[in-house]
């Protein structure tokens, strides 16, 4: 069998090799929450830690994107211990806007549930990832929201989502990985 040769000159041409931008971020404290509740600086604040070409920047939860684009998008969260004896399930929602923060859309979530456990505190970490492609990044951008339900007494449970100044705990990265 005769082998062909590929001019990788044709086969790449017009495309953009490689991760040209990367941003994470993580909480710096806990914060407790039930029910539906947007991770913004009334509950807990995002930092920083760390970026390579990057410019995501993030304003009271808000994370806007410098440029248009395809960003793969990791995000997770750590609970630090269901606060009431039942079974429960535990949500981070990916949300979207299109209209510079007006209106946002559950693009994607993470979920997690646990069973009960007695009186004994237990601890989960559990992630999940999306491919955004911004089209418009003056007017786009995303917010982490969490989410509980069962037990408790109307259903919403107390939950301690974990946070820290020296580990990426509840955290999110952005990842631009080629143009739209």
């Amino acid at each position: 069998m005769a082998l062909t040769t590929v001019q990788t000159g044709g086969m790449f041409s017009g495309f953009s090799n490689g991760i040209n931008a990367a941003d994470h971020y993580a909480m710096t404290t806990n914060f407790t929450a039930s029910g539906d509740t947007v991770i913004n600086n009334t509950n807990g604040v995002w930092y920083r830690v760390n970026a390579f070409g990057g410019g995501v920047s993030e304003d009271d939860g808000e994370f806007t994107f410098p440029s248009t684009g395809l960003y793969l998008i990791i995000y997770g969260a750590y609970i630090n211990s269901h606060l009431d004896n039942s079974n429960r399930g535990y949500r981070m929602d990916l949300r979207h806007s299109t209209d510079s923060g007006s209106n946002y859309t559950r693009k994607n979530f993470a979920m997690f549930s646990m069973q009960d456990f007695e009186t004994a505190a237990q601890s989960a970490y559990f992630s999940n990832h999306y491919f955004l492609d911004v089209t418009n990044a003056t007017n786009e951008r995303v917010q982490f929201q969490t989410s509980t339900a069962g037990g408790g007494s109307n259903g919403q449970v107390s939950t301690s989502w974990g946070g820290s100044s020296t580990e990426s705990r509840t955290n999110c990265a952005f990842f631009r990985i080629g143009d739209t």
